[in-house]
């Protein structure tokens, strides 16, 4: 798979192969990590001031 070989030569390795296959595959693994563990939307100061004042109203 990775070894070329001539008629009647030495055995050569394919580097480039040998290189490209694993890059690949961790480019492949970075970007499924970076679509499934995105952090969650920060809230904005004026989300946060609200969510207070709703959950003061839900307290008896």
């Amino acid at each position: 798979m990775h070894t070329l070989t001539g008629m009647a030569g030495p055995i050569q390795h394919n580097w480039r192969e040998i290189w490209l296959t694993p890059a690949l595959g961790a480019t492949a693994v970075l970007i499924i990590f970076m679509i499934f563990f995105r952090e969650p939307p920060r809230k904005t100061p004026a989300e946060i001031i609200a969510g207070r004042k709703e959950e003061a109203l839900e307290m008896p």
